[in-house]
């Protein structure tokens, strides 16, 4: 998206990411897609189509990209 892509650590937790390591065995990778300016659980947030529609992109362009990678049996 024009942009280096940036690793973060960031507090809070999404309690189903724990659920699918516990149950399924596998870690949950969790990407962002907001802007600065959204002011995300604010009284006047607002969150962006376009972000919606790169999230989108990036999730396939994730998932295209791991479709040729071998797991370990």
């Amino acid at each position: 998206f024009g942009t280096k892509a940036v690793c973060i650590g960031s507090g809070g937790s999404i309690p189903v990411a724990g659920s699918f390591a516990e149950i399924l065995g596998i870690d949950a990778i969790l990407l962002g897609f907001s802007l600065e300016d959204d002011l995300i659980h604010a009284p006047n947030e607002k969150y962006e189509v376009r972000s919606f529609r790169d999230g989108t992109r990036a999730q396939a362009a994730i998932m295209e990209a791991l479709s040729g990678v071998e797991v370990p049996a």
